[in-house]
C-alpha cells in the first residue's frame, strides 16, 4: 500500500494500478487495496472506473466518510450532479466535519443554481476549516513541547468538537497525567468518556 501511495504521489498511476491489481489477485476482497485502486482511477482521471468501484465500497465501509466523498468527486466528473450531491451528503452524514465535502457541496450547488444551499454549505466549510486549522496548530505546538498541558487540553476540546472522541481522550488523559488537578481537563475528559461509552462516532 505504501509503495502504491508513493507511486501515486510521483504521478506514476499506471505502475500503481499494476501493483494494486497484482496484490488484489492474491487477496481480491481486501478493502484497503480496493480503496487504493479506486483512488488511482480517480487521480488518473478515469472517473467511470473510480465511480463504479467507490460505489461498491461505500456500503462496505459504513464508518468511513472519505469513500463517499470521493464517489461524489467521480460523479461530478461524469456530470452526474444529482448523484454526486447524494454522495457528498452521505459523506457528511458519516462525518459532519469533513470540510472538503462541504466545499465540494457548495460548489456543486452553486453550479446547479441553488445559491442558498451553496451559501449554507460554504459557511459550514469555513467553520470546519477553522477547527481543522486550530487542531493542526495545536499539534504543531505539541510536536515541539509534548508536555504543554494547556495545548493538550485545548487539543482535547477541539477534537471533541470534531467528534474525534478517542483522540480527545488520549490528549486529555496525557494532560491529566502531567496535571492531575486540572479542572478543565477533568471536565472535558469526563465528557469524552461519556461520549465513548455512548458510542459517539470517531
Amino acid at each position: 500500500h505504501y509503495l502504491a501511495g508513493q507511486l501515486m504521489d510521483a504521478g506514476d498511476f499506471g505502475e500503481a494500478e499494476r501493483l494494486l491489481k497484482g496484490a488484489l489477485e492474491r487477496d481480491p476482497r481486501n478493502t484497503s487495496l480496493r480503496l487504493n485502486l479506486a483512488h488511482v482511477y480517480l487521480r488518473k482521471g478515469d472517473a467511470e472506473k473510480a465511480a463504479a468501484l467507490f460505489a461498491k465500497l461505500v456500503p462496505e465501509v459504513p464508518r468511513m466518510a472519505q469513500p463517499a466523498y470521493h464517489l461524489g468527486c467521480a460523479l461530478v466528473l461524469l456530470g452526474k450532479d444529482a448523484e454526486a450531491e447524494k454522495a457528498f451528503l452521505e459523506a457528511l452524514r458519516r462525518d459532519s466535519h469533513l470540510s472538503q465535502a462541504w466545499y465540494a457541496l457548495s460548489q456543486l450547488r452553486r453550479r446547479r443554481g441553488d445559491e442558498r444551499g451553496a451559501a449554507e454549505a460554504l459557511s459550514r466549510f469555513e467553520k470546519c476549516r477553522k477547527l481543522d486549522d486550530k487542531i493542526n496548530a495545536l499539534r504543531g505546538v505539541l510536536s515541539k513541547n509534548p508536555k504543554n498541558v494547556g495545548a493538550l487540553v485545548e487539543l482535547g476540546a477541539a477534537l471533541l468538537k470534531h467528534d474525534k472522541t478517542q483522540e480527545a481522550l488520549r490528549s486529555l488523559s496525557r494532560a491529566l497525567d502531567f496535571d492531575p488537578g486540572n479542572a478543565r481537563a477533568r471536565s472535558l475528559w469526563k465528557e469524552a468518556v461519556r461520549r465513548a461509552v455512548g458510542g459517539r462516532r470517531d
